[in-house]
């Protein structure tokens, strides 16, 4: 008897160890995501001793739900089209690929996150029943980007300096919600040192040229927010449009390339600001026409004072930052929601999707079913002897 209980205690630590089991929840550290569930990776140098880093994408465990109303065969690897009646109403969120659809149709959520060389080359290569990546670039392919524009002058100096520049950093990479800034502005008395934009790049192509949009709203998730500003209508955020050199990734000289034009009537003040939600700008005329609807449409924010010139006048240093969620989160990510119709009652195009069918190592899903009905044979067979 007590022989039969080691070897079934034997056969379930292997069987653990052989399929590993994941979190349910996304971002999961390393150790947490089984091997087939890890798609793709890329390797980078992380600092300036020439350490390497393995940036991996990863799908997530529950396949991605279908809602009612939404027109699977428009979903694409970066938005979600919804149809009631006549109306379509397409979700665009920007950065890598965040749908993904696998070789027998079914969708999963994508997430990316870093770990070390060592540590992802420590991960053994073969499981019993999966596979490790996929063999494609796609999933590094960006679709629209969205990050901060900055001008820090390392000395305080005048507001028309700081407004006014041509901008001498940019980051589209940030990975948390506690690093990933809207707006930050700094400064003491009348005098400046510090001030940011945002960009945010959606790839809107799959709309076509056929598409009659009626509204659109734009939207972000606050995370966090902090001011030692007079927090008074300067420092609303106010909605513009962009044009970054690159619809994948910025650069210090896309600080000047917003337009000082509201296309949203109404602003977001400070004190309103949701740390926890999304915060939703109503596209104006102005923003509805510069939805492009064969390509990329090109979105900025701004605090209000720098939008229209007004110099703020606080009587100590001061500093204004908001957080929100980036593309590189996985959830919460910026959005931008259209609402149109079809001219003539066409269809729109299917959308970009992302579909993998040469695995390095590639078993099919259904095999874990086969194995765990072995496993339990095996151990059924061992009691009963």
């Amino acid at each position: 008897m007590i022989k039969k209980l080691f070897t079934i205690l034997f056969l379930i630590l292997t069987f653990i160890f052989l399929c590993p089991v994941s979190s349910v929840f996304a971002k999961e550290s390393f150790d947490e995501i089984s091997s087939d569930r890890i798609l793709d990776s890329r390797r980078f140098i992380s600092d300036d001793i020439g350490s390497i880093d393995v940036k991996f994408v990863y799908k997530s465990i529950v396949k991605i739900s279908d809602i009612p109303n939404e027109v699977i065969e428009l979903r694409g690897s970066n938005v979600r089209v919804f149809k009631e009646n006549d109306v379509y109403t397409a979700e665009f969120v920007s950065g890598y690929p965040k749908y993904y659809q696998d070789s027998v149709g079914d969708w999963y959520y994508l997430y990316y996150s870093t770990t070390t060389s060592n540590k992802f080359d420590s991960r053994k290569i073969f499981t019993l029943f999966s596979s490790v990546k996929a063999d494609s670039s796609d999933f590094f392919t960006s679709s629209g980007v969205d990050g901060v524009v900055k001008n820090e002058l390392g000395d305080y100096t005048t507001w028309s300096n700081a407004r006014g520049g041509a901008g001498t950093g940019a980051s589209d990479n940030y990975t948390s919600a506690s690093s990933g800034s809207l707006l930050y502005c700094k400064g003491y008395k009348t005098s400046w040192v510090k001030l940011w934009r945002n960009i945010f790049v959606f790839d809107t192509s799959s709309l076509t040229a056929d598409a009659e949009i009626s509204s659109a709203t734009f939207s972000v998730y606050g995370s966090n927010k902090t001011s030692s500003h007079d927090t008074s209508s300067d420092w609303n955020v106010a909605l513009a449009t962009s044009s970054p050199a690159s619809t994948d990734a910025l650069v210090s000289g896309d600080f000047d390339s917003l337009t000082f034009s509201r296309i949203s009537d109404s602003d977001i003040s400070y004190d309103s600001f949701d740390t926890s939600g999304y915060n939703d700008w109503t596209l104006n005329a102005s923003g509805l026409s510069s939805i492009d609807k064969e390509g990329y449409t090109k979105l900025g924010a701004m605090f209000a004072c720098d939008m229209d010139n007004d110099e703020p006048d606080d009587s100590s240093e001061h500093t204004t930052q908001l957080r929100i969620y980036t593309d590189n989160d996985g959830s919460n990510m910026p959005k931008l929601v259209v609402v149109y119709t079809i001219s003539g009652g066409g269809e729109t195009e299917l959308g970009d999707v992302l579909i993998i069918e040469n695995f390095d190592v590639y078993v099919k899903t259904q095999y874990y079913f086969y194995g765990i009905l072995a496993f339990l044979m095996v151990i059924y067979i061992l009691w009963k002897k």
